[in-house]
């Protein structure tokens, strides 16, 4: 019975440390462990040598316990496996939360901030036509029948761990129709500008992004659908301001004198009150050749911290204007250079 024991407790022993036979190996050892306590009482009665039951006994408890720490480790790997697996699945389900999850609350207002309590806060600082063809400095523009839209956020997330977002707000028309990011959309943004996509989302830093869509000539009423950072979180609808009449589907009629001039008195009105984000909106409507426009844009931009427009109006500036851009963004904390 001691060489019985000795013989399965250096199997047990072998197998026991192999992590695909380890199951084997732990059977086989703590019958070594009983043949080795048997054996030396057997031993001990007859008064014969108990030195191979003894062995087979240590070897058997050995052997034991070595299979169980691998089997403990084993199961833990499986367990941090199966988080791993309910995680990607939590990162699914947030990828399609935004079209699970309809708008709540009344229809936000450009430039105004939307909460979603403990997760997140989003503003939409800027939006803007790009008309119907996008330029950029190297390679080939890209035109719709449509129209591009241009859309800034900027994104301050509530919680305690970096996050960011796979599935990018949508744009949506009166008629209920969605519009996802234009896919190439990185390539014609201003330099200073960057994508949401994938972008990083650190704690109780604000953070601003921008993204092209393309949405059809008939389009009107244009919202786009924040949403909460949390798997299936809320959203809720920002007016955008953009194609609400069929002058949106086509060019607007040439502003001159009177016109142009009350139309940028509106504009500065906005400005002076605090409406940055309509200020931006009035100015843009103005013709480039307009001198006072940029400055406009420029100071409520910086209003908004909306640095990239900002940096925008400042290279179209001359000398005494870019003077006074930085000096209104640097008021603001919006350092231009």
């Amino acid at each position: 019975m001691g060489v019985a024991a000795l013989v399965l407790g250096i199997i047990g022993v072998l197998f026991s440390i192999n992590p695909w036979l380890f199951w084997i190996g732990v059977p086989m050892s703590i019958i070594a462990l009983i043949l080795g306590v048997l054996g030396r009482k057997s031993a001990m009665a007859d008064n014969r040598p108990a030195g191979a039951a003894v062995a087979g006994m240590v070897l058997g408890i050995i052997g034991t316990s070595v299979g169980l720490l691998i089997f403990a480790m084993c199961a833990a790997c499986a367990k941090k496996m199966n988080d791993l697996g309910k995680e990607i699945e939590k990162e699914t389900k947030k990828g399609t939360s935004s079209r699970l999850a309809a708008p709540t609350g009344p229809t936000a207002k450009l430039g105004e901030q939307v909460t979603f309590d403990g997760d997140s806060t989003w503003v939409v600082t800027s939006a803007r036509d790009r008309g119907k063809q996008l330029e950029r400095k190297y390679g080939e523009p890209a035109t719709t029948e449509g129209r591009f839209v241009e859309v800034t956020f900027r994104i301050t997330n509530l919680g305690q761990k970096e996050d960011s977002l796979f599935d990018l707000p949508p744009v949506a028309d009166g008629k209920g129709r969605e519009y996802k990011p234009y896919a190439d959309g990185a390539s014609f943004l201003a330099p200073g500008k960057k994508g949401l996509m994938m972008a990083p989302l650190p704690p109780a830093i604000a953070k601003e992004y921008t993204e092209i869509y393309e949405v059809p000539a008939d389009a009107k009423e244009l919202t786009v659908r924040v949403r909460a950072l949390a798997p299936f979180g809320a959203t809720r609808a920002v007016a955008l301001g953009l194609g609400d009449d069929e002058a949106a589907a086509s060019p607007a009629p040439a502003l001159e004198g009177a016109a142009l001039d009350k139309k940028f008195a509106e504009a500065q009105d906005a400005y002076v009150h605090g409406q940055y984000a309509e200020a931006v909106k009035l100015a843009s409507a103005l013709p480039p050749t307009f001198t006072k426009r940029e400055r406009l844009i420029g100071a409520s931009s910086c209003f908004l911290k909306d640095r990239a427009r900002a940096l925008e109006a400042f290279g179209k500036l001359d000398p005494q204007g870019q003077q006074f851009l930085k000096y209104v963004c640097s008021r603001s904390g919006v350092p231009l250079q």
